[in-house]
């Protein structure tokens, strides 16, 4: 499995992403971009692709609020697999690959 941020050591994924997120945005130019920006562009592609809220939330780790929490499990790997669609898609669309839509985003700053 490949790793946008590797681990410095060994096959994990590097744990200090709001350091590196911060490095990565200002060799890009880019400005105002945080870990939570992040979840939520996730959690809109995942919308977009038909995931249920159930589902987005198991993605996030958000807990499921009142009764449906006793009922409503999403499996482990049902997240998984959603988690590898979304990331996909987020994947073809920095490729700029065949029916991948880039949309530009402007910078509110500005």
């Amino acid at each position: 499995m490949r790793f946008v941020f590797p681990s410095h050591r060994g096959n994990g994924h590097f744990a200090g992403l709001p350091r590196v997120l911060a490095r990565t945005c200002g060799r890009a130019s880019l400005s105002g971009v945080t870990v939570h920006a992040l979840r939520h562009s996730f959690a809109a592609a995942a919308a977009e692709m038909g995931f249920s809220e159930l589902t987005i939330a198991g993605l996030l780790g958000h807990s499921v609020p009142g009764a449906t929490k006793r009922y409503a499990h999403v499996p482990d790997r049902a997240l998984l697999a959603a988690a590898d669609q979304v990331a996909g898609q987020i994947a073809a669309a920095l490729d700029c690959e065949a029916g991948a839509e880039v949309i530009e985003l402007r910078n509110p700053r500005r």
